[in-house]
């Protein structure tokens, strides 16, 4: 019987328009005030595929993929 694997992608700041869309001035000015330089999406793409190309008896549950700044 085949596994169905499930892997849990916890992203970090990512670069996207939400950042420079936001209309409410607090959540704008946290933003700002971060300090953290984004990801590229790309950055999430390469660990979903990291993900899925394991083999068939590898399990990869969870990967955190977020700025090195973030993660102080």
């Amino acid at each position: 019987m085949p596994f169905i694997r499930t892997t849990l992608i916890l992203p970090g700041a990512i670069e996207t328009e939400l950042g420079k869309s936001v209309k409410h001035e607090a959540t704008a000015q946290a933003i700002s005030e971060m300090g953290i330089q984004p990801i590229p999406p790309e950055s999430i793409a390469n660990a979903i595929a990291y993900a899925i190309s394991q083999p068939a008896d590898v399990a990869v549950n969870e990967i955190i993929v977020r700025p090195a700044g973030q993660a102080l």
